[in-house]
């Protein structure tokens, strides 16, 4: 099985190909839940405000895996889970996403379409179409786009150092 590194909080961490440093989907935000500062101030300190794309990055110093909730169908959480992925910064401190919206029988497809291969529509389809327990399956344009934005962002990536989803 391929490997391929990683660096949390200034360590070079070999992860397995198919390990999880960032989730995004609907699942828990089991990261920021853990760190009282970035969920709450402390009593006594002010309030720091920054933004969401530089707080969640700033997550993976502390924690391994982030994980992201999305409430399906707001556009502003699509739009900022594509914001994520398109930051220069994602593709080197993080990497790897796991998404609930697509189905483990397309992974051969998805991982054709972000290495930069030209996929037909037809066949691309199948990767939010064919998502087991989904009915109908996750056509929402923000989904479709996440994985848009994956490929741009993968335009300007050595093979290496390109974000797998």
């Amino acid at each position: 099985m391929a490997t391929t590194a990683n660096h949390f909080a200034g360590w070079r961490v070999q992860l397995r190909v198919n390990s999880v440093p960032v989730i995004l989907g609907s699942l828990v935000l089991a990261a920021a839940t853990a760190v009282p500062s970035v969920a709450q101030p402390m009593a006594g300190s002010a309030t720091e405000v920054r933004p969401a794309i530089d707080g969640v990055l700033n997550l993976f110093v502390r924690k391994p895996v982030v994980a992201l909730g999305d409430a399906h169908g707001l556009a502003q959480q699509e739009d900022f889970y594509s914001a994520l992925v398109r930051d220069p910064r994602f593709a080197t401190e993080v990497g790897n996403v796991v998404v609930e919206f697509g189905g483990e029988a397309s992974q051969g497809i998805i991982d054709r379409y972000i290495a930069r291969e030209d996929v037909p529509l037809i066949e691309l389809r199948r990767v939010w179409t064919g998502t087991p327990g989904w009915v109908p399956g996750p056509t929402r344009l923000g989904y479709i786009n996440f994985f848009a934005n994956v490929r741009a962002a993968n335009l300007k990536l050595p093979a290496q150092d390109r974000i797998k989803v």
